[in-house]
């Protein structure tokens, strides 16, 4: 019996055996070959179709084995689109989240940092987020030139506090507007210095889109922290 041959297929494409056989593992599409990821139907079916014009006539095709390929294939298909789908959300809430952050430009917020933008003759208050009781706690604010003023605020215990800062140095004079760095710390029960957490005021200046997605805000004094640290927003 003479058998028909088929015309040659692009070198490109993969075999009848390879495309069956990635079928056959639909479950893990990350397997599969570039090319045989970018097949689409008319491709899997044309090459269907040639391995039937070439099977061995006393070996047919077994019909359920052709199902099997098909639903594999719809189930490859299908995982392939979800994975794009998804893609795209992923895609559409990290634009979402940009434009958001945006909004927050030339605002002022109350965030988790280390410096705060001071208004000459303006009081100041500075939250401590304080994650452990603490003894012996101080705050010292200082600018370009070393320390502006050290506060004593004793034992501490764990949660949120607020400090009020009157604007003034150590020896009570008002101090002039612009930056200020903010640190405090305490003494844990092993004797350890702990840093606290401090919730300070500023504005915020611009947004810059790190690699990976992550938003960043610059502050008016210049320091860049991510977004997650605003706390509060304000005009």
């Amino acid at each position: 019996m003479e058998i028909n041959t088929a015309p040659t297929l692009p070198t490109t494409q993969p075999s009848p055996d390879e495309l069956l056989s990635a079928l056959n593992a639909p479950s893990d599409p990350s397997k599969l070959k570039n090319g045989m990821q970018q097949l689409g139907q008319e491709d899997f079916l044309r090459l269907l179709t040639t391995q039937l014009q070439n099977q061995d006539p006393t070996d047919p095709l077994d019909p359920k084995d052709m199902i099997t390929d098909l639903t594999g294939f719809n189930q490859l298909e299908a995982t392939l689109k979800l994975n794009k789908s998804m893609a795209e959300v992923v895609q559409g809430f990290a634009n979402l989240q940009t434009m958001q952050a945006a909004t927050l430009i030339g605002k002022h917020v109350k965030v988790q940092a280390e410096s705060l933008e001071h208004v000459a003759g303006q009081p100041e208050q500075i939250k401590l987020d304080i994650a452990t009781p603490l003894k012996d706690a101080k705050l010292v604010i200082s600018d370009g030139s070393g320390v502006v003023k050290e506060m004593d605020l004793g034992t501490v215990n764990a949660g949120e506090q607020v400090i009020n800062w009157d604007g003034t140095d150590s020896l009570g004079q008002n101090v002039p507007a612009g930056p200020y760095k903010v640190i405090a710390y305490g003494e844990d029960e092993n004797g350890e210095i702990q840093s606290i957490a401090t919730i300070l005021p500023t504005r915020v200046t611009s947004v810059a889109i790190q690699d990976g997605g992550t938003l960043k805000l610059t502050l008016a004094t210049g320091e860049v922290v991510d977004m997650n640290n605003v706390r509060e927003i304000s005009q």
